[in-house]
């Protein structure tokens, strides 16, 4: 199988990694894991860690927890002057929310846990831009690995 073949990423998931699998040990503040019908690569900067072939793959689990603090609305003077009255049925959320996603590629050999935390105002568009986006790799690296993986019973 040449290398054009598995740079071919279908699905693509990144977050911290603090050295779950035996065969990829330490801490990486970026690890990635690019899967392609040749597999899945385990990434550091373009750099390939380890390879595993489908066969050696079990499943995809994506794991998310939300938390917020101070969880409050207020009015804004900016929407009470764009919106007027309909203002008072939009007001702002207030607060802290904190997202932690938790990906985890189960091999035969292994698990490799990615994590991935963002935190930001209740109301911010930034945050839930990016909450979305992780949201979306994540179920789509879980599709991905669920049409390949063989199910096979993980080896301690």
């Amino acid at each position: 199988m040449g290398l054009f073949k598995r740079l071919e990423a279908k699905a693509l998931v990144g977050g911290k990694y603090y050295g779950t699998h035996p065969d990829i040990p330490g801490y990486y503040d970026n690890l990635r894991l690019t899967m392609s019908d040749a597999g899945v690569d385990v990434t550091v900067k373009k750099q390939v860690l380890a390879h595993f072939d489908w066969d050696s793959i079990i499943r995809f689990d994506a794991d998310r927890q939300t938390e917020t603090e101070g969880a409050g609305q207020r009015l804004s003077v900016t929407r009470m002057a764009t919106l007027g009255v309909a203002s008072l049925a939009a007001p702002k959320a207030t607060g802290r929310t904190t997202t932690n996603f938790k990906n985890s590629l189960i091999t035969t050999s292994g698990v490799i846990e990615l994590e991935t935390e963002l935190e930001g105002g209740a109301g911010s568009s930034m945050r839930s831009m990016a909450d979305n986006l992780i949201k979306k790799y994540s179920q789509k690296a879980r599709a991905y690995v669920a049409q390949r993986a063989r199910g096979k019973e993980v080896v301690k």
